[in-house]
């Protein structure tokens, strides 16, 4: 009885992955395809799967999934789908596929990250600096488009956070000190205006121009912050509450 549980198990898999695979017929952002298999090629095995239709883009029209799938013992690989509700009918409107190294912990979030009044996505790909800094893939609701757009160099900014006092995407650095680093959407990319780098008692302030040269605006050595403060603006500096 065991063996056939486990018999009824796998079958029930394959036939989630054949229909993750089936529903794959656009290409994603990043021009990959998804290969269609065979159960006889594959040695696989599910991570983890996360749906909702409750909070991204427009709440009960709009449906994300994500699930995280790792073929022959390779690395596994985050499924993102993005489905649109149609005569009661769930239809495919955009896929992605990535890498990830975070064992299935997805950690989604929805979050406005442009303040445009809908909520955008982000998702866990893994985590560096013992687990300190959360690398993420950052996906933005395009209203016009009705569709997902990925930020192409997200997960170059770790533990991705919008600040509403500056309207804009803030990543907090953890590295041999702490780096808060303030962004805003150009195109599908993060491009960043500022930073404020920690070190011990010093903190340095620096402003990017929209060609990316850096010029120090402030250096405070008071040491009247908390070491790894969480910054939300940089002029004036201004900490958390």
């Amino acid at each position: 009885m065991r063996h056939f549980s486990i018999l009824k198990r796998r079958i029930l898999f394959f036939m989630f992955v054949g229909l993750v695979f089936s529903c794959s017929n656009r290409n994603s952002d990043n021009s990959q395809q998804v290969d269609h298999f065979t159960h006889q090629q594959l040695k696989v095995d599910t991570i983890a799967v996360f749906v909702d239709s409750t909070s991204i883009a427009i709440p009960g029209s709009r449906k994300i999934f994500i699930a995280s799938i790792m073929i022959d013992d390779s690395l596994p690989k985050a499924y993102v789908r993005f489905y649109l509700k149609e005569n009661e009918t769930w239809k495919l409107q955009y896929s992605f596929e990535d890498v990830t190294w975070s064992g299935g912990a997805f950690l989604p979030e929805m979050t406005d990250f442009n303040n445009d009044g809908y909520k955008d996505l982000k998702y866990l790909k893994g985590t560096g600096a013992r687990g300190g800094n959360g690398i993420y893939n950052l996906f933005i609701y395009d209203k016009k488009g009705d569709s997902l757009i990925y930020i192409l160099n997200s997960n170059e900014y770790p533990n991705l956070y919008y600040n509403t006092e500056t309207n804009s995407i803030n990543s907090n650095f953890l590295t041999g000190g702490n780096e808060t680093v303030f962004m805003r959407l150009d195109g599908k990319k993060l491009k960043r205006f500022a930073s404020i780098f920690q070190y011990d008692k010093k903190i340095t302030v620096t402003e990017f121009d929209s060609n990316g040269q850096s010029k120090i605006i402030n250096v405070d050595s008071s040491g009247k912050h908390d070491e790894f403060a969480r910054f939300t603006n940089y002029k004036p500096l201004k900490v958390e509450k």
